[in-house]
């Protein structure tokens, strides 16, 4: 398990390597179900993993180890280069406690992306930043916080980029 310090004395956060996804799928969970056309990841590939986000001594959110779970959209024709992340808490409840959109291209791709979009729209897609339209809880805000300052590590953003690209590639062999 490796342990990251955030900037805040007292505060301390550890991300285990790899955990299993635990049976998440549109079953177990009202969250796993698909948003329109986004699914969890582990949908496609059962074996997989969930990142794990322990937090201890935050000023803002309680203690406990927070499922973050990733998700992509399944339209084999979209290449919106986003994932969606579900922040679900420490009792596995069947709602979560933030949706996060996070994208990696220029701000231009989302832009030439979707034209139909007016520039707030591009800017929401492009993130991070809490998805429109998803129910979020009070906690929310500082998940985004905490997730906006996780992806200040370029291989925490590279994570979502390549489970990106295995997705659709899952995706175009299942046919």
């Amino acid at each position: 398990m490796s342990k990251r310090r955030t900037k805040r004395p007292g505060v301390t956060a550890s991300l285990p390597k790899r955990r299993v996804l635990r049976g998440l799928n549109a079953n177990d969970r009202s969250s796993s179900k698909p948003i329109g056309s986004i699914i969890p990841y582990g949908e496609l590939d059962p074996t997989t993993f969930v990142r794990t986000l322990v937090l201890q001594g935050h000023p803002e959110v309680p203690d406990g180890a927070y499922d973050i779970v990733d998700a992509y959209c399944t339209d084999p024709g979209c290449d919106c280069r986003v994932a969606y992340l579900y922040i679900m808490p420490p009792s596995h409840a069947d709602q979560a406690l933030a949706y996060i959109n996070v994208g990696w291209e220029p701000l231009s791709f989302y832009r030439q992306w979707g034209p139909w979009m007016d520039d707030s729209d591009a800017v929401q897609l492009k993130g991070p930043s809490l998805m429109a339209m998803m129910p979020q809880s009070a906690l929310a805000p500082a998940w985004l916080e905490i997730v906006r300052r996780g992806l200040n590590d370029p291989e925490y953003l590279n994570f979502f980029k390549t489970r990106y690209f295995q997705f659709k590639a899952l995706l175009d062999h299942r046919g």
